[in-house]
C-alpha cells in the first residue's frame, strides 16, 4: 500500500513559497506527483487531474503541464484529501501490469474450480473474501458463465510463442478499440486483419480472418446491444405490446422509412417485398450483464463494496455515500442498505452533434450510468461508466426522452423487485 506524503507544505503562505533557498513547496508537489503517478489505477497513460488553484481537478493534463500550472497558480489549498489521485482506495496490486481481461479470466476460472461451498445461515455474516466465494455458487450453474469461460479459454493463449504483452483476446479487443476510435471502415479493418495474419507468427490461428469474426468474438462476451424501433416523432417505442405494429398508435406515422428510390425495385417485386428500414432506432445496452461483469473481477468486486467497508465517515462530503440523499435512501429502505453489494447508480444524459459543429442535421443522446459503489477515484472514470441507451435522430428527443427510457426503467424495476443472479438464467 502506498504511503501518503506529508501535506503540511500546502499551507505555506504565498509570500514564503518562493523564498530564496526554501524548496519545501516545490519538494512537496514533486512528492505529490510521485504519489499520484504511482497509483496503479490512474486515469490513463500520463494524464492526471490537475490540482492547481485554477483547474481544481477539473481537467486532465500531463506531468509537464501540471508542473507548469503549479508553478504559476500553486496547489489548491482546499485539496488536502487526494481522492482524485488514489488516496483512500487502499488498493494492493501486483507490480506487473495485468490487464482486466487476464484478471477476469483468472477470477472466473478460480470460481469454476470451487467444488463445494459450505452453506452459511442467513444470520451469520461472512467476512472478507469468503463472501465472494458465497456469491459464485450461482455463477457456476449459469450457461452464460460457461460460454464466457469457454471463450476466454480459447482466446487466452499467447498471441504467438514468446509474446507476453498480449493474449489473442486482448489483442483483438485492442484492435477493435482502435477501429472504433479511428472510425475505420469494415473494409479497411479487414485489410488490416489480413496483413496481420501474414506478418504475425501463427497469425492464421490467432487473428480472425474477417471483421465479422472479430465482432463475433467480442459479441460473445455478452456485452452486445439490442435495436428497438421507435416512432420518428418520438411517440412510442415498438417494444413489448407495440412490437408488431406497423404504424404509430398515437400519430399514425409509418414505422418504416420511405423508399424514395423506387426505380431500383425490380418490376416483379412488390412494395411489401422490399426490405423495410426502420425510420428511427434506439440502441439499448442491457444493464444486468454489465453489472455482473463488475463482480466477476476480484479487485473490482471489492471496490464495489468500498462505500460500506472502507469509506471514512468523518462528516465531510467526499463521495455520494456521504450525502444526505444517500443516507435518506438507507433510512427509507433499510433492507436494501444492509447489503453493501446492492448497486447505487447515477444517471446522466446530454446531446452532441457527431458530425461537427457546423452541421445541425443530426443529434445523438447517450444515457450513461455511473456505479456510485466505487471509490471517488473510480466511479467517474470512463472505463467504469456504463452506456445504457443511445438515442439518435435528426432532432433532440426533448421532453419525450422518457419514451426512450422505458427499457432501462423496466430493467431497474426488475432489479429492484427481483434482483439479478446467474441462477435465474438457467430456470
Amino acid at each position: 500500500m502506498r504511503e501518503v506524503p506529508d501535506k503540511s507544505w500546502i499551507d505555506i503562505p504565498i509570500l514564503k513559497r518562493r523564498a530564496k533557498g526554501d524548496t519545501r513547496y516545490r519538494d512537496g508537489w514533486e512528492a505529490f506527483l510521485e504519489y499520484a503517478y504511482a497509483n496503479p489505477r490512474k486515469i490513463e497513460n500520463d494524464l492526471l487531474c490537475c490540482p492547481c488553484g485554477k483547474c481544481r481537478n477539473r481537467g486532465l493534463v500531463d506531468r509537464v503541464a501540471i508542473r507548469r500550472h503549479l508553478e504559476r497558480w500553486g496547489f489548491d489549498e482546499n485539496y488536502k484529501y487526494w481522492s482524485f489521485h488514489g488516496e483512500g482506495e487502499d488498493i494492493e496490486l501486483d507490480d506487473r501490469n495485468i490487464d482486466d481481461t487476464h484478471a477476469m479470466f483468472n477470477d472466473v476460472t478460480t470460481v469454476a474450480e470451487v467444488d463445494e461451498v459450505p452453506e452459511v445461515p442467513d444470520a451469520v455474516e461472512v467476512p472478507g473474501d469468503a463472501d465472494d466465494v458465497q456469491n459464485t455458487e450461482d455463477v457456476r450453474d449459469s450457461g452464460a458463465y460457461r460460454n464466457l469461460v469457454k471463450i476466454l479459454e480459447d482466446n487466452e493463449k499467447d498471441l504467438y510463442d514468446g509474446c507476453t504483452e498480449y493474449s489473442r483476446l486482448s489483442f483483438i479487443l485492442e484492435l477493435m478499440r482502435i477501429k472504433t476510435l479511428s472510425g475505420m471502415a469494415d473494409k479497411y479493418f479487414q485489410m488490416l486483419l489480413n496483413l496481420l495474419r501474414k506478418v504475425i507468427p501463427d497469425g492464421e490461428n490467432s487473428i480472425p480472418e474477417k471483421c465479422y469474426d472479430a465482432n463475433k468474438i467480442v459479441g460473445a462476451l455478452g456485452l452486445d446491444y439490442n435495436k428497438i424501433d421507435a416512432c420518428p416523432n418520438d411517440c412510442v417505442l415498438y417494444y413489448k405490446d407495440n412490437e408488431k405494429l406497423e404504424e404509430c398508435p398515437k400519430c399514425g406515422v409509418s414505422r418504416w422509412r420511405k423508399n424514395a428510390r423506387t426505380s431500383t425495385r425490380k418490376s416483379d417485386e412488390s412494395v411489401n417485398q422490399q426490405k423495410k428500414i426502420p425510420a428511427k432506432v434506439l440502441r439499448h445496452f442491457p444493464l444486468v450483464p454489465r453489472l455482473q461483469r463488475l463482480y466477476m473481477t476480484k479487485n473490482i468486486a471489492k471496490d464495489m463494496r468500498w462505500h460500506k467497508e472502507r469509506r471514512v465517515d468523518d462528516g465531510k462530503v467526499r463521495h455520494p455515500a456521504d450525502a444526505k440523499a444517500w443516507k435518506h435512501v438507507d433510512q427509507t429502505f433499510p433492507s436494501f442498505a444492509t447489503e453493501c453489494r446492492n448497486v447505487r447508480l447515477g444517471l446522466s444524459s446530454d446531446g452532441f452533434n457527431p458530425f461537427g459543429i457546423m452541421s445541425s442535421g443530426w443529434s445523438t443522446w447517450p444515457v450513461v450510468l455511473m456505479p456510485y459503489n466505487l471509490p471517488p477515484g473510480l466511479c467517474m472514470k470512463q472505463s467504469y461508466m456504463i452506456l445504457s441507451l443511445l438515442i439518435s435522430g435528426k432532432h433532440s428527443p426533448g421532453n419525450d426522452i422518457d419514451v426512450f427510457m422505458e427499457p432501462l426503467i423496466d430493467e431497474l424495476k426488475c432489479l429492484w423487485d427481483e434482483g439479478a443472479c446467474h441462477k435465474t438464467e438457467t430456470r
